[in-house]
């Protein structure tokens, strides 16, 4: 696998990783908005590397 490749399934893992836990949150937030949840997955994910 060229390193092009796996970038890209890296970024597709990520993708994948933001999806689930924005459906996990509105799952606990159901009337937060769109913006909210992002910001709320943006956090989660920014601990997550620390």
């Amino acid at each position: 696998m060229t390193p092009a490749e796996k970038w890209q399934v890296a970024l597709g893992l990520l993708r994948t990783a933001r999806q689930t836990r924005a459906v996990a949150i509105r799952t606990r937030h159901p009337s937060w908005t769109n913006e909210e949840v992002e910001r709320a997955v943006a956090q989660e994910i920014a601990r997550a590397r620390t």
